[in-house]
């Protein structure tokens, strides 16, 4: 009995390090865009920048950051992408995923209706690839501080693809002034479990 839940104990240690190692995004790219780089980053936190072109170092005060972010996104890999994409008609993320995962998108609540206080209105030609892809919304949303400051300035719906697994391309926004949405990812539970027994045989055999 006591093996067992010494193994479990292990288990539950490996798996930890596995979902905050940054493996689950293993490559990313974009297309058709000469904005700010994309960059593939984490542990998601509150308090974590989102956009390459909104942070210190290009003049925009603390950065634009996410703040309330609900528990279970807490140390997900994500990607800050260019807020300025948010104008280009034909900018293309491409995101390669390592293993069943559950995928994010961040959508600025003003998409379809301007309305930030309540979420995006998607389809009839916004943003329609969203759920023809299969994102859901979640009914969980990040408030937005874009100055860094303390203060709520704007919302993002979170909208979850469950069981995402190899290569996705996401759109284009499209939305004028808006924010770009975000991108990140957290392994299925069944992910998780394997890369943990994973690491413990190979701590077994050493």
């Amino acid at each position: 009995m006591a093996k067992r839940f010494l193994l479990l104990v292990v288990i539950c240690l490996c798996v930890a390090q596995v979902a905050s190692a940054g493996l689950i995004i293993t490559n990313m790219s974009r297309d058709n865009s000469t904005n700010t780089a994309p960059l593939l980053t984490g542990p998601l936190d509150n308090g974590s920048l989102m956009f390459t072109d909104r942070t210190p170092a290009t003049g925009h005060g603390n950065g634009h950051q996410y703040v309330n972010i609900p528990t279970y996104l807490i140390g997900a890999d994500y990607v800050m992408t260019a807020n300025n994409d948010r104008t280009v008609a034909n900018v293309q993320y491409h995101i390669q995923l390592d293993g069943p995962t559950s995928l994010y998108l961040f959508i600025d609540h003003r998409v379809g209706d301007g309305d930030k206080n309540n979420p995006p209105t998607l389809g009839g030609g916004v943003m329609d690839w969203v759920a023809s892809m299969g994102f859901a919304y979640t009914g969980d949303t990040i408030d937005v501080d874009e100055s860094g400051n303390g203060s709520i300035d704007n919302y993002a719906a979170v909208y979850k693809l469950a069981n995402a697994d190899g290569f996705y391309t996401l759109s284009e926004q499209n939305y004028g002034s808006l924010n770009m949405y975000g991108i990140a990812a957290i392994p299925e539970p069944a992910t998780m479990a394997l890369l943990g027994l994973g690491a413990l045989v190979l701590r077994r055999r050493k």
